[in-house]
């Protein structure tokens, strides 16, 4: 018997440098995807900062 179950999925992006911490905070989620740069990884402000604070709280791929 094939049975599929209906997947449905909420999708929100933002910008790096055009969020504040505070509304990521407010965003309930479950995952968070942070796409890799171009850049040296000390350049990654907020995604550095989403990490280190919201590890705990959500999956991070």
């Amino acid at each position: 018997m094939d049975s599929k179950l209906p997947v449905t999925a909420e999708l929100h992006i933002f910008r790096n440098h055009h969020i504040p911490m505070k509304k990521i905070k407010n965003v309930h989620t479950d995952g968070i995807v942070i796409p890799p740069r171009h850049s040296r990884p000390e350049n990654a402000s907020l995604s550095l900062e989403i990490i280190s604070r919201l590890f705990n709280y959500n999956s991070i791929l």
